[in-house]
């Protein structure tokens, strides 16, 4: 657990940071390509809040970027209707609709496995 900043408001900060990050490449007409984690780590590292830097670590940083990555990586496949029955079909050993589920709020596909 955190010392001085919750999970949840640290992965704010972090959605922020990476907000603002964009919108500056965005307005100085920069495409960026290739990036590193390493890279992005230090980009959200530099735009956190001095305060927040001195209660957290790098490390639960990149833990938070990484939590993130994975939920948007979630929500972006159960976004596509049929990948969660594609999926099944190549591993019937597997209920992804039990195991993962999808996103709060999005519909739940409903898969029979033989």
């Amino acid at each position: 657990m955190l010392v001085g900043v919750e999970r949840a408001e640290l992965r704010q900060w972090i959605e922020d940071a990476l907000a603002r990050h964009d919108r500056d490449v965005a307005e100085r007409g920069e495409t960026v390509t290739g990036v590193t984690a390493t890279e992005i780590i230090d980009s959200v590292w530099g735009q956190l809040p001095v305060e927040v830097r001195r209660a957290t670590t790098r490390a639960q940083v990149q833990a938070s970027l990484t939590l993130l990555t994975v939920r948007s990586s979630i929500a972006q496949a159960w976004s596509q209707s049929d990948l969660p029955n594609e999926l099944l079909a190549q591993n019937s050993s597997v209920n992804l609709a039990t195991t993962v589920g999808p996103p709060t709020g999005a519909p739940r596909h409903s898969a029979s496995v033989p």
